[in-house]
């Protein structure tokens, strides 16, 4: 109906690489489309940009065990696939003793192309398994071997003990009569009270017709409850009442940074051993700030219910990660690895029963009259969609794909390699037991860990901000605990007001820009620059961005608006008042270039055309003025100027910090002396950074760190 009637529609799709059925996506879409549609022209895309040509024929010879039901065949067309690349590819299937073998082989295949290729990274590596429970296997051996890895957990974050507790305990402050979650509450660590002082609170609990927790509210009455029990009871009767107001009024995000530094929930985890457990925490703490961005006002009550509609509809914590800024090996899913691409691909686990796996029935099967798909009269539906699976895992990897297996999975017989690697014209060879590949001399492999390993074990990120520098400047203990453990900090009012700032000035400088070109443009007289809107303009461009979430109460939040409403009068008396208005040539420039290996990035406030063709850097600060350019300003200005010259290619002749909070302006002219200097600190940083020293540098600074209570080394 919408295409209609010049049927203007365009479809794209790859029938062999239709994974969702377990969604509800149908198969029939794409197979039924020309049934609807017979007049649609067809282009047939077979040309790849991706994988050797070795791996696309493996593949092609694959996924023809799903005939007749693909469109190749109902619609007679050729979907071969031809590589545009003269790498043919390497295809490979490694057969174990047993999963320890397996595990062991793949991690010594990474760290062996890892060392012949010089030109590879860590993240040009994934293992792929059919199903989350095979992960932890490869985690932990890659972890034992110093090979830095991440397992992208896109599902199940809400079924990990450390998520769990968190939302037990978030449960309780939305409503301290739940039990389960109060139960739940008494087994984290800093609650836990033995089996018995559980039973004794139950039945007291019973005998009273009391709910649990106000059992807990009258812990001494309770006959039977051991000291340390009682002890742990009003520690949680402590905690709940106070941030059950907080979770009352504060964002979900701010409250969760709050328990978690309350409880010390992450003090006894250590921070190279537990990273997946850190990990986790990133990424539920990053999927609550999402939910942020997209609700105003959203509190713990709305956090509980969201992710209950999650779970109800089959959803146990579904969130990609960041897959670019990180150097390390990804472990994932297939689903997960959908539209992604890797240089050495290891699919895993494949036995029967693992991949393909059982055909479990639906918790909740889809009614037959809601699924548009037809009956096909030949072949098993589910063995076709396991195939497709398997086709879009082995279509991940560019250069190297290999594939494993192993005799015993810890059960009593042994098993059965996946019929799909004889399906892919793959002979299977079984390898000596404690041999972990293909070549005999892994089998002399030192027990300890190369110094080169152990350096790349530091989890480095791809890509560094000016502030990453600062943190690492301040203390790389610092740097460590936010840019590598990404351990969750509350976002501050000063910087929840910082970013509302910035957003309305860019908005307003951008309007400024337009009306000096609209006037060129509609009126007959010559354009005279740039034009400066009315007040109103401005204000209403503050009260659109301006969000009351992120403060520590009303009178708090009345404070900031009212000191960004001043800020912005003077900033615009102050534009008023000039002569002429500033040739603003960018706004919030973004920029990426690289030294050493790694790609600095940052965003620029305001880049200004000068009358002598030079260009001036404008950076906003909206803290407390000061009388002269500290040195942090100093070297994150002269940072943007390098970054500004290396790709605009145009001499930057002026650096200026803006204090909105006076308005106020400090400029310098750069010198090529400062510049040298500059360079010779990012060199060190860099060197650190490669070689691991994080050394801990404790100062008076320790008391305004953001991980004061949980590092070991603060100055007290």
């Amino acid at each position: 109906m919408l295409a209609a009637p010049k049927n203007n529609l365009m479809v794209v799709g790859d029938d062999d690489q239709a994974i969702y059925k377990f969604r509800g996506a149908s198969l029939a879409n794409i197979m039924q489309f020309k049934d609807d549609y017979p007049q649609a022209k067809e282009v047939v895309l077979t040309q790849n940009y991706r994988s050797g040509q070795k791996i696309l024929d493996y593949a092609y010879r694959f996924i023809q065990h799903n005939n007749p039901n693909r469109l190749e065949v109902k619609l007679k067309i050729n979907k071969q696939l031809q590589s545009n690349r003269r790498l043919r590819g390497l295809v490979e299937h490694l057969h174990f003793q047993n999963w320890e073998d397996e595990a062991g082989g793949v991690a010594r295949q990474i760290k062996k192309l890892y060392e012949q290729k010089p030109d590879w990274q860590w993240s040009d590596f994934a293992v792929l398994v059919r199903a989350n429970s095979m992960a932890d296997k490869f985690v932990a051996e890659l972890t034992r071997q110093g090979i830095p890895n991440q397992f992208v957990s896109h599902k199940g974050l809400y079924t990990k003990p450390l998520i769990m507790d968190l939302l037990a305990y978030c449960r309780l402050l939305d409503n301290y009569h739940e039990s389960a979650a109060l139960f739940r509450a008494l087994n984290m660590e800093p609650f836990k009270i033995s089996h018995h002082d559980a039973i004794a609170l139950n039945q007291y609990a019973k005998s009273k017709t009391l709910s649990t927790f106000e059992v807990l509210q009258q812990i001494e009455l309770v006959k039977g409850v051991s000291s340390e029990g009682v002890q742990k009871a009003k520690n949680l009767v402590y905690w709940v009442n106070k941030h059950s107001p907080l979770a009352r009024s504060w964002s979900a995000s701010r409250i969760l940074v709050q328990i978690i530094n309350d409880l010390g929930i992450i003090k006894e985890l250590d921070y190279d051993r537990d990273q997946l457990i850190f990990g986790y925490l990133d990424q539920f703490y990053r999927r609550v700030r999402s939910y942020e961005q997209t609700e105003s006002d959203f509190k713990i009550k709305d956090l509980l219910e969201v992710i209950e509609l999650e779970l109800e509809a089959g959803d146990s914590g579904n969130l990609p990660p960041p897959l670019d800024d990180e150097d390390k090996v990804k472990i994932m899913t297939v689903h997960s690895a959908k539209g992604l691409e890797f240089k050495a691909v290891f699919l895993v686990g494949l036995v029967e029963q693992k991949f393909p796996a059982r055909n479990r029935k639906e918790p909740i099967a889809i009614p037959d009259s809601l699924v548009r798909e037809r009956i096909v009269a030949e072949g098993d539906s589910h063995l076709e969609e396991e195939r497709r699976l398997f086709y879009v895992a082995i279509t991940r990897a560019k250069d190297k794909l290999f594939l494993t297996s192993a005799l015993n999975y810890g059960g009593k017989r042994a098993r059965k390699v996946s019929r799909f690697v004889s399906e892919m014209g793959i002979e299977t060879q079984l390898l000596p037991q404690g041999v972990s590949g293909q070549k005999l001399d892994w089998l002399n492999y030192p027990d300890a860990i190369s110094s080169k390993l152990e350096l790349n074990q530091r989890i480095l990120p791809k890509e560094i901000s000016f502030s990453q520098w600062e943190a690492f400047r301040n203390c790389p203990w610092q740097y460590r605990f936010a840019y590598l453990l990404r351990i969750p900090i509350p976002e501050k009012p000063t910087f929840v007001f910082g970013k509302v700032i910035h957003a309305v000035l860019r908005e307003f400088m951008s309007y400024i820009i337009q009306a000096g070109q609209q006037a060129s443009l509609f009126e007959a007289k010559p354009a005279t620059g740039p034009i400066l809107p009315p007040w109103q303009k401005l204000w209403d461009i503050y009260n659109y961005y301006w969000r009351n979430e992120g403060y520590n109460s009303k009178e708090e939040r009345d404070r900031y608006f009212q000191k960004g409403k001043d800020l912005l009068a003077g900033f615009y008396q102050r534009l008023k008042a000039q002569e002429k208005l500033p040739q603003v040539l960018y706004l919030e420039k973004q920029f990426k270039f690289r030294i050493q290996g790694y790609d600095f990035k940052g965003t620029i406030d305001r880049i200004d055309c000068l009358e002598d063709g030079g260009l001036e850097i404008i950076d906003y600060k909206t803290g407390t003025p000061k009388e002269k350019i500290e040195d942090s300003h100093r070297r994150q200005l002269l940072l943007y100027k390098i970054a500004t010259e290396a790709i605009l290619e145009k001499s930057v002749s002026r650096l200026t910090v803006y204090f909105l909070d006076n308005n106020s302006v400090i400029s310098f002219v750069p010198k090529p002396k400062q510049e040298e200097n500059l360079q010779e600190e990012i060199n060190h940083f860099l060197s650190c950074l490669k070689e691991g020293d994080f050394e801990p540098k404790p100062s008076q600074k320790c008391q305004w760190c953001d991980f004061r209570n949980i590092c070991q080394f603060r100055l007290v």
